[in-house]
């Protein structure tokens, strides 16, 4: 089984949803392969500083992470699909319309909330509204994994 999860600019949002599902995954021991990308990577550099800084606060990192472009290959063989905004998941579904029993907004896929789908984009932003951000990202992953890992019992 495989989740992807997509931001804008695969230097935020995703990376961080993608190192707290490695971390709950590897913690709950379920096989699952986690990756992260974006609809529009303009720099194939290292995740922002204070996303970084941030997840570093949790006892993860990031600082290996690079940015990557989403690819038609990463679609195809991931098998849920988590998009940070409804506009994301949009502009997936227009162009992979097949894939559509697939990709999801992290919040409607967590199924928590329904008015609501977006998570904030913190880029640009001090470091308080990305603890925000985290806080959230965190919270919807957790939900996530612990609805993948009902499946499996």
């Amino acid at each position: 089984m495989s989740i992807l999860f997509v931001c804008t600019g695969n230097t935020c949002r995703s990376p961080m949803a993608e190192v707290f599902a490695k971390d709950i995954i590897l913690k709950k021991d379920m096989d699952y392969i986690v990756y992260s990308r974006g609809l529009n990577v303009y720099n194939l550099g290292s995740a922002t500083k204070e996303a970084q800084e941030v997840i570093e606060e949790y006892g993860l990192e990031l600082i290996n992470h690079r940015s990557m472009q989403i690819t038609k290959e990463d679609i195809t063989k991931a098998d849920i699909i988590l998009t940070m905004t409804v506009e994301h998941k949009n502009y997936i579904l227009k162009i992979y319309k097949e894939e559509s029993d697939k990709v999801y907004t992290l919040k409607e896929y967590a199924e928590c909330e329904k008015n609501n789908l977006d998570i904030l984009d913190p880029y640009g932003y001090e470091i308080p509204i990305y603890r925000k951000c985290a806080k959230e990202i965190k919270k919807y992953v957790e939900m996530v994994v612990e609805k993948l890992d009902s499946y499996r019992q």
